[in-house]
Order: C-alpha cells, then structure tokens, then sequence
C-alpha cells in the first residue's frame, strides 16, 4: 500500500463528531462521508443527487451512494487521492457504515450515538467484514471517497433560489426529541 494512503484518509475525530450538532444529526453516511456541513439531518444515499430510497435493497442503497459520489472497491484496496469505507446492512430495514481513517483503523458512527473505533462487542475493527456489526450482519463491500469527502446532505439549492428558501437552522431547544446520549459506548 502506498505510504501516501492514509494521508487521503480522515482523521479520526471522535470529539469533534461527539459534539453540537454533528452529535445529533450526523449519521454513519454523513460520517463515512466525512460531511460536516450543518445539514437536514440523517442524510440517506441518494439524497446529494435527489433520489430516495424506497426498498431499501442492498441495489437501491449501492445505486444511490454511486450517484452520491462513492466508488464500488473490488475489496478492502485502497487507492491514491480516496479512502475506503465499508457497507453492511439489516435486510429491507437499514444500512450502515464504517470509515478507515488516516491512522489505518475503523471507525463509525451508529445513529445519533458517539462516533466510536469499536465494533458492536467492543473490540477494535481491523477488518470490517469481520467485524460484529450489530443488526447490520450482512456485509455488502468496499467503497471509495474521494479525499476530502462527499457532501452527501441537503440537495444544493436550486439556482433561481433565494436565501430566504434556504433552509433555517433549528433551535438547540428543537434538537431534544433525539436519543438521549449514552453514557458509555
């Protein structure tokens, strides 16, 4: 692999991503993404390029992440100028993702949970398709992200909108109906 593989990758950042708004309403794609912008919240594959899923089929979810932006890896190979992220799903329920970051090992981000770099028996992730993934136990594949990231939230505004169509920040107050944050992962 070469040395310049993880510098493509992101940091891992459980402190930034644990706090404010990213905490509430990022989700694993967001994260996988590395898309930190204040967005609609739990962004869905599809979402960037104006598609919604609606079987939820592991062929919607990888269609619409392509459309999105990421790349099909023929398996855990990584290339210059990307990272890789990896894909499990609940079958016709819900999907997940993990993130290699620049420091070689795995991390993610269930929900509106903490980001965390274990997997769901509280051990390390060295290889994902390995990994306990929880309710997510059918491993679907690898992906590519461009270094740097995808945005993957709000659709871009459409180019006759004005600012007053942008949508409004919500009040912290609004956030609350949220998970409750876990003590410990």
């Amino acid at each position: 692999m070469p040395d310049n593989v993880m510098n493509d990758a992101p940091d891992y950042e459980p402190d930034v991503w644990n706090a404010g708004w990213l905490w509430l309403d990022a989700n694993s794609y967001s994260y996988a993404a590395n898309d930190k912008r204040e967005q609609n919240p739990f962004p869905q594959p599809g979402q960037k390029s104006r598609r919604t899923l609606k079987k939820l089929t592991i062929a919607e979810i990888v269609q619409n992440m392509k459309a999105d932006g990421f790349i099909e890896a023929e398996g855990p190979v990584v290339k210059p100028g990307h990272y890789l992220v990896a894909l499990a799903v609940d079958p016709r329920r819900d999907f997940h993702l993990m993130r290699q970051d620049s420091n070689g090992r795995w991390s993610h981000k269930p929900g509106a949970r903490e980001v965390t770099n274990k997997d769901w028996d509280g051990r390390a992730i060295v290889r994902p398709e390995k990994a306990n993934w929880g309710p997510y136990a059918q491993f679907v594949g690898y992906f590519l992200v461009p270094k740097g990231g995808l945005a993957v939230g709000r659709v871009e505004a459409k180019p006759d909108a004005t600012p007053e169509d942008a949508p409004k920040p919500r009040k912290e107050q609004e956030r609350a109906p949220y998970l409750p944050r876990p003590q410990a992962w």
